[in-house]
């Protein structure tokens, strides 16, 4: 799966935008206030409803107009949506015509069948694969970490049950929002491959990912006497995840929700589970609170550890700029500006 091209129209700060979008990684650029989160928006209400919950046009999505005497909405407002499922070339539009409407989906035919036809799939126990879809928000972290009170408490961590491949896209606008369940997840397959004496290839899975992303993580791994996930680094040290620092914390997190999701979507393609599934990752402020010597790396360590996601991240980093080669998105002045390799529409 992959966005090919956004339109939007009448959606926050933009009256008529367009631009179009790289396979690999796609970095978008500007001055604080010109549109980036904007465009990553766009992107999550026109993914809403595809696979995932429903993201519709929302208030806050609404393009206003200071007169002289009076704010106005603008209508319609509308996101296009152009891109590919299962190598089908598909276009959709989400539209909100006035403020007593309801959001209504353009063109739904074709998705609405193929994607009944991949819920009858998954419902059948088919091994299909489903795409990965996520998006990563600016307050993704600060939050958590503002809320999780005494790292030092103890607090039992249930295991978590078999369920559908779909709980892939829980939480999929706030992957942070349910963190435990990643924790449980970990301990209920950590708790399984004692069982059966044997190794986990999901948790291999995402040991790998991070590892791959943090080249000071040794191990990540479920202390069942602690009743913590625990990390271990190549100078020896051992700490509970709850102790590490923002920057370790943050990228940890999203490379190992990513991997945890990747795993629960496509079960099916084992220890291949991160490399073999494609999808649509959003990150807005990819360099937050990343190291300099991170940021230099993050966008190749992201794409080499999940070569068929495609990313679109928002950044004011010139560290990751200076080292992405696909795509750099400029937004100025309402309208997007392209640099780095193209990609034919």
């Amino acid at each position: 799966m992959r966005i090919d091209r956004l339109r939007l129209m009448n959606f926050r700060g933009f009256e008529e935008f367009e631009t179009d979008f790289h396979p690999n990684f796609n970095v978008i650029i500007g001055m604080n206030g010109a549109g980036k989160t904007g465009v990553l928006e766009g992107i999550c209400t026109a993914l809403g409803s595809v696979f995932v919950s429903d993201r519709p046009v929302q208030e806050d999505d609404i393009r206003v107009v200071s007169h002289e005497h009076s704010i106005e909405p603008q209508f319609p407002v509308k996101v296009e949506f152009h891109g590919r499922i299962r190598d089908q070339k598909l276009s959709w539009s989400k539209v909100l015509a006035g403020t007593d409407r309801r959001t209504t989906i353009g063109n739904a035919e074709p998705l609405t069948a193929l994607l009944n036809k991949i819920q009858k799939d998954v419902m059948a126990g088919k091994p299909d694969d489903l795409p990965l879809i996520v998006s990563y928000p600016a307050e993704r972290f600060w939050k958590k970490r503002r809320d999780r009170g005494d790292p030092h408490e103890k607090a039992d961590i249930g295991t978590l049950p078999r369920g559908s491949r779909m709980r892939g896209y829980d939480h999929w606008l706030n992957p942070d929002s349910e963190s435990s369940i990643f924790i449980k997840w970990f301990k209920t397959q950590e708790l399984a491959a004692l069982q059966r004496q044997k190794d986990s290839p999901e948790i291999e899975v995402v040991r790998n990912a991070v590892s791959n992303c943090i080249a000071d993580c040794e191990n990540i791994f479920f202390d069942v006497r602690e009743d913590a996930l625990m990390t271990k680094f190549r100078d020896g040290r051992i700490l509970p995840f709850g102790l590490l620092s923002h920057c370790v914390w943050n990228m940890l997190a999203t490379v190992g929700d990513i991997a945890f999701r990747c795993v629960m979507l496509n079960p099916h393609l084992r220890e291949n589970a991160a490399t073999g599934t494609s999808g649509i990752v959003l990150i807005d402020e990819i360099d937050l609170h990343l190291h300099p010597a991170w940021q230099r790396k993050v966008v190749r360590d992201l794409k080499e550890t999940f070569p068929g996601i495609q990313f679109i991240a928002a950044t004011h980093s010139p560290l990751i700029l200076s080292n992405t080669e696909d795509r750099i998105i400029t937004i100025e002045n309402g309208r997007s500006y392209r640099t780095g390799h193209t990609y034919g529409r």
